[in-house]
């Protein structure tokens, strides 16, 4: 159902219920439609806090007396009568949403306090980093791995740190297996210019989780940096295999191709560059030699004229090569 089709279901059930249960989810429904809705979602947002409140005796922003809590609250056997039928969600499940819509709207240090009491620690770290308490991150950090070592807390450990020997550490705790750790080292070393290493832990991230076309474009230009052409291809081509709409991983799909004196592989490869971006001036290069060397004239033209359109615009001349005499005279 669409959403408006499910508002006018909806109201239907919040103007005519006997139940407290029923009534209390279609509150939840309501309010997880409007926080799709830019103008309604703090509404929303107060809506959900209040019937996570409500399932707890202690004075909240939404429960601000004894009475509320004690006198005006619906007795168990009500709640309870037919939670069988209905999918309502439990208390923790609720506030772990809730903690995540708070993070969503920027209140990131209250999302931190509900999920330091749902112990969910990744969280709670990443929200107060958010907040500029990195501080407080790093104390959080530190008091988990004095009561037991992890890898993932490692890792936070290292990511707040700039050490890459907790990731290190991490790596050597979770027997090689700890994804983000392998990512954070290859980054690590790729912003200090060690790129064989990077390019190493990059490879050994990917071994865990393949599906990673951001990483595997990263492996894809250190193997350009380094020269080794067949890494450089299969990481470009993984990128296109996941994203097929990664013009720039098409571009350089092309370039290695024509690197390797192949412009028959490359020319699929930019026609697809080209549907991505057709404003790339390199591309459209790139094409012109494969073109000519294809003796696909009428195409090497069309990429002339680009070029030459262009390169008359004034805010794209600036890097564009003149047409070189070779290419006019190999058309002519």
């Amino acid at each position: 159902l669409t959403g408006e089709q499910m508002g006018g279901y909806l109201a239907r059930v919040l103007n005519q219920h006997d139940d407290w249960m029923v009534y209390a989810t279609a509150l939840l429904e309501r309010a997880w439609l409007e926080c799709e809705r830019t103008h309604g979602r703090e509404r929303a947002i107060l809506q959900i806090q209040a019937l996570a409140d409500q399932h707890s005796n202690r004075l909240t922003l939404t429960q601000s007396t004894f009475k509320s809590v004690e006198d005006d609250s619906a007795p168990a056997q009500e709640r309870l009568r037919n939670i069988h039928g209905i999918v309502y969600p439990p208390r923790w499940d609720m506030l772990r949403d809730l903690a995540e819509r708070y993070a969503k709207i920027g209140i990131v240090t209250s999302a931190a306090e509900m999920f330091e009491e749902l112990e969910l620690w990744d969280e709670v770290v990443e929200c107060y980093r958010i907040a500029g308490k990195e501080s407080k991150a790093e104390e959080v950090v530190r008091k988990r791995l004095a009561e037991k070592e992890t890898p993932r807390m490692y890792a936070a450990l290292g990511d707040l740190s700039g050490d890459p020997r907790y990731f290190e550490r991490s790596i050597e705790l979770s027997r090689g297996r700890f994804y983000d750790a392998h990512v954070a080292l290859g980054k690590f070393y790729f912003e200090k210019g060690e790129l064989r290493k990077a390019l190493k832990h990059f490879l050994d991230g990917l071994e865990i989780k393949p599906l990673m076309p951001n990483v595997w474009f990263r492996v894809g230009t250190i193997g350009m940096q380094l020269r080794e052409w067949d890494t450089a291809l299969r990481a470009f081509s993984e990128v296109v295999q996941q994203e097929p709409e990664e013009g720039d991983a098409w571009a350089n799909v092309a370039a290695i191709h024509m690197h390797n004196k192949n412009p028959a592989e490359a020319y699929p490869a930019l026609l697809e560059s080209l549907k991505q971006n057709r404003n790339n001036w390199r591309v459209w290069a790139t094409k012109l030699y494969a073109c000519i060397d294809l003796k696909k004239y009428d195409e090497a033209i069309q990429a002339c004229n680009q070029l030459l359109d262009m390169k008359a615009r004034r805010n794209a001349a600036e890097g564009i090569p003149p047409l070189e005499e070779r290419c006019i005279r190999a058309i002519i």
